[in-house]
């Protein structure tokens, strides 16, 4: 132990015959006995093995500077937040009273997608299984709750089985996967009727454990799928109403749109939040997450909510942008911006 403490290392020269001066001082102040005589961050050993190989070596690649251009946390959306993360308890606890569905409205780029996201995570860490799509596809007609379907109908196991020939409706490539054929179809109204019922008893099989049914950019569902999710709002409504224990909790996002379907539904049975775009002083604050000791940070942010109005996300892929053009560089452990103006 004496020696541990108090014994010079040997000299890296004597293990390795050839090695050069450069190399050689660099290992010696690696393990240098007194912490301040060795470098001071794992960057200074990377920057003074570049220089010492002088051939333009890049200490930090252009994938490891990008990672930065996500903040860490979402700026400006606290009471949203809120809003989800109590959603997301109600949804661990089936027992508990409370609202189970909520709509995150808001103007594109405003982080309605990273609040689906955090839910979604913290969903998972209580225990709480998530059944997540997107909208969109015109090809698909149930883009949005075609996969959380599916994956509800994997869940649900045995229970499922009588229910595929209304559910193979939703997911073509469910039906291939099972081989199972549509039933024939009813008239508009009882079609509607029996697809959501099927669809609602599939949850009621899944639901060995809690369920969050999470739904993103879901103004842009088709007129089927969001007469599907109307029923299923309805339905949760009319189980919470009776008393009985709701198989599962509903979480979408989509623009602040007035209409028919779930938005009516949403309205008259669930609540809704809101997330907002940023003002000059909330782009500043994300500037600060995302590069902390900016040289330019206030010419930055006055840009972006002069260019952005105030999108988060726009802000990020702008930041990308930047990076990638070699005008957002590292500075030691800061960062600078030069803008072309």
């Amino acid at each position: 132990a004496e020696a541990h403490r108090k014994a010079e290392p040997p000299d890296p020269a004597v293990a390795c015959r050839g090695l050069a001066s450069g190399p050689r001082a660099q290992l010696s102040r690696l393990l240098a006995k007194s912490p301040s005589a060795r470098p001071d961050s794992a960057m200074a050993v990377a920057t003074t093995w570049a220089a010492e190989a002088g051939s333009g070596l890049e200490v930090e690649q252009l994938d490891s500077l990008l990672a930065y251009v996500r903040s860490p946390r979402l700026v400006g959306q606290d009471a949203t937040l809120a809003r989800a993360r109590e959603l997301v308890e109600l949804a661990a606890d089936r027992a508990a009273e409370g609202g189970r569905a909520l709509r995150i409205v808001g103007p594109p780029g405003s982080g309605k997608s990273r609040v689906l996201d955090g839910a979604a995570q913290r969903a998972q860490l209580r225990g709480v299984r998530v059944l997540r799509g997107r909208a969109g596809g015109a090809d698909d007609p149930m883009a949005g709750l075609a996969e959380p379907i599916r994956e509800a109908t994997r869940l649900a196991g045995d229970a499922a089985e009588p229910l595929l020939p209304e559910l193979v409706k939703i997911s073509a490539v469910l039906g291939r996967e099972r081989g199972v054929e549509p039933s024939p179809p009813l008239a508009p109204d009882d079609e509607r009727l029996r697809l959501g019922a099927a669809v609602w008893d599939v949850l009621v099989g899944a639901a060995l454990r809690p369920l969050l049914l999470v739904v993103d950019d879901a103004n842009e569902l088709s007129p089927e799928a969001d007469q599907l999710l109307a029923y299923l709002l309805r339905r949760l409504a009319l189980a919470q109403g009776e008393g009985e224990r709701a198989p599962v909790t509903i979480l979408v996002a989509g623009r602040d749109e007035e209409g028919e379907g779930a938005v009516e539904e949403f309205a008259r049975h669930a609540g809704s939040a809101t997330t907002s775009l940023l003002d000059e002083a909330q782009t500043g604050e994300l500037l600060d997450a995302l590069f902390p000791s900016l040289d330019g940070r206030d010419e930055l942010a006055a840009l972006f909510q002069r260019e952005l109005g105030g999108g988060a996300a726009l802000a990020e892929r702008w930041a990308a942008m930047l990076i990638r053009e070699g005008a957002l560089t590292r500075e030691g452990r800061g960062w600078s911006v030069v803008l072309d103006h």
